[in-house]
């Protein structure tokens, strides 16, 4: 049977840029609001070379990253997935999506 926790919901998220000033956050909402329309989609955030995603903890973000990842590496593209915290104390033991070999490849 399988585990009903395994399976995967697409949530079809969007994003928004976050300011690193006040007035850069109220840029970036005045700028939002005017191209309504157009919505940053995981397409959007795939087309740049780095992203930071913030959001409150528990909202879902280690697993989109992850199935994003999945999905990317699917398709043969370069994608890996390693947490943060595991960095300092060991690179190559970090990856739980892709691996260091592939990781220097891709360099």
């Amino acid at each position: 049977m399988s585990d009903i926790f395994d399976e995967f919901i697409q949530l079809d998220r969007t994003f928004h840029d976050l300011g690193l000033s006040e007035e850069e956050g109220k840029d970036a909402e005045l700028f939002r609001l005017m191209r309504r329309d157009k919505l940053t989609q995981w397409s959007d955030l795939l087309e740049e070379s780095r992203v930071v995603l913030l959001s409150e903890a528990g909202s879902g973000k280690t697993e989109e990253i992850r199935h994003v990842c999945r999905d990317l590496r699917l398709r043969g593209k370069y994608a890996f997935f390693l947490r943060i915290e595991h960095l300092a104390q060991d690179f190559d033991a970090s990856f739980e999506e892709g691996t260091p070999e592939e990781f220097d490849d891709w360099v």
